[in-house]
């Protein structure tokens, strides 16, 4: 199937619906069980190996959950009950002991994150109940926004289970490389059927970006479920 970077619109979010063929990515990697995510709003912290372009090692690729000898431990539970607090999914060379805190007052929850991405207050307070908050961290951003990417899994009834990130600070990163570690995530761990990351507008170099998402499958997102911020554009991958 051709690719060629889509139009980035001036303005408006971009607003359409996530086509295009699964990602093609790395196997041979041993698949983690799937552990089902309840859609109560509360928030979930997975720390992930994020490469980027000033990296002078990149980690083994792709990472997969369960690369930890730690994550048996940090898996939520189907049966569990979830506070407002982030519990933690931790991978090398992370561990519970030095890993981010499970009360970090920087994580945002899931009616911020959803309120970033679709800025109608309402619509944000109604989708509350179908989405779960997590976090992205890795030791390897060459900035802090790099380090660290906030995102959603939106769960809407007769929809796709979609994991929306924010990427913040993607030009300093080996995007295709982390958005295929992303991908791994979302798809084997997360089960979900579609990966949704916002940019910035006015992020330095937003067009190559994009074209870079295109070799992934990745297309503007024409019809997102609300109407998304004006200064972010959203682009689309199924997996």
């Amino acid at each position: 199937m051709d690719k060629c970077p889509p139009d980035i619109p001036k303005s408006g979010g971009s607003l359409g619906c996530v086509t295009g063929n699964p990602t093609s990515r790395a196997t041979g990697f041993p698949i983690p069980p799937r552990f089902p995510i309840p859609a109560s709003p509360s928030s979930t912290s997975f720390p992930r190996p994020v490469p980027n372009a000033h990296s002078h090692h990149v980690p083994k690729y792709p990472l997969t959950p369960d690369s930890s000898p730690d994550l048996p431990h940090n898996i939520p539970s189907p049966h569990s009950h979830y506070s407002k607090s982030n519990s933690q999914l931790q991978t090398p060379p992370q561990s519970p002991e030095d890993g981010p805190s499970s009360n970090d007052p920087n994580t945002l929850t899931a009616l911020e994150v959803l309120a970033t991405l679709f800025p109608n207050s309402e619509a944000a307070r109604a989708a509350l109940p179908y989405a779960r908050a997590l976090r992205i961290t890795s030791r390897q951003g060459a900035t802090p926004e790099a380090s660290t990417w906030d995102g959603v899994v939106l769960s809407l009834p007769g929809q796709e289970r979609t994991l929306y990130v924010i990427g913040r600070g993607a030009e300093a990163l080996m995007l295709r490389e982390s958005v295929t570690a992303l991908l791994d995530l979302a798809d084997e761990y997360l089960e979900c059927t579609a990966f949704v990351i916002a940019l910035e507008k006015n992020t330095p170099g937003l067009g190559d970006l994009v074209h870079a998402l295109t070799y992934l499958s990745g297309q503007i997102v024409k019809k997102p479920p609300f109407v998304p911020n004006p200064a972010y554009v959203l682009v689309g991958i199924e997996l």
